[in-house]
């Protein structure tokens, strides 16, 4: 809930007891009035702010249980791409380990088919909500360096001579732009709290794997290469 909607449920509370005080307070001098009308009044107005103090409450436990199954639905759409879109660096990494030991020789032409990426499908649609989730940082960042690696493959695949097979010097900032991006994939999946009664056996066991999987991609590049920034630079977790 915002801070506005915290503000008049405050002004709402603090106003409804001040005019029933002030009206009480004012029947009290005013000799034309009996006791028992004064009293009758009185319940009068405590019961309207009751009521009143009942219904606001009420819509913002209603308001609030939204919000937080909206979160809860979003978080679980976001992480279940995230564990499925993490399976491209993974597999570029590895072509990545391919080509630094000579094991893949393939000309710059082809770079871009080697390295395609497909679009993200629920992230467009909840970027404008990104903010309420966990760790949204996190999250921005490894979608748009899934944009920049499109942008990097396609200035080597296109940088001349176009025939020229790929070196290791071709795919130094690549490769580190791949390590930082299985990173960020292994601190999102890591730190989501599985939910047993709203997550399915199925997306539990690729998530669990998909980690497994990007540890051991991890372990091997740092093997390659270990002066990569990424590895010196290493997202938290």
């Amino acid at each position: 809930m915002t801070n506005r909607t915290y503000t008049i449920l405050a002004f709402v509370g603090i106003m409804l007891p001040s005019f029933a005080l002030a009206g009480f307070m004012a029947a009290l001098f005013d000799p034309k009035i009996q006791v028992g009308e004064i009293a009758g009044a009185l319940g009068s107005v405590v019961g309207g702010a009751i009521g009143a103090l009942g219904s606001a409450a009420a819509v913002y436990i209603m308001l609030k249980g939204q919000r937080e199954e909206e979160i809860e639905k979003v978080s679980a759409a976001v992480l279940r791409e995230v564990a499925e879109l993490c399976k491209q660096p993974i597999g570029q990494l590895g072509a990545c380990a391919g080509i630094h030991t000579g094991q893949i020789k393939s000309p710059k032409s082809d770079l871009a088919r080697m390295f395609h990426t497909p679009e993200p499908v629920i992230y467009p649609a909840i970027a404008d909500r990104i903010a309420r989730l966990p760790r949204p940082t996190f999250i921005v960042a490894f979608y748009s360096q899934l944009q920049e690696t499109k942008g990097v493959v396609a200035l080597i695949a296109n940088s001349p001579p176009t025939d020229e097979f790929i070196t290791p010097g071709h795919i130094q900032q690549l490769t580190d732009l791949l390590i930082s991006q299985c990173q960020l994939a292994r601190f999102i999946l890591t730190n989501a709290e599985p939910d047993p009664c709203r997550e399915g056996l199925l997306v539990a066991a690729q998530r669990a794997h998909m980690l497994k999987v990007l540890d051991e991609q991890l372990v091997a590049a740092k093997h390659l290469f270990p002066d990569a920034e990424s590895f010196q630079q290493q997202a938290p977790g």
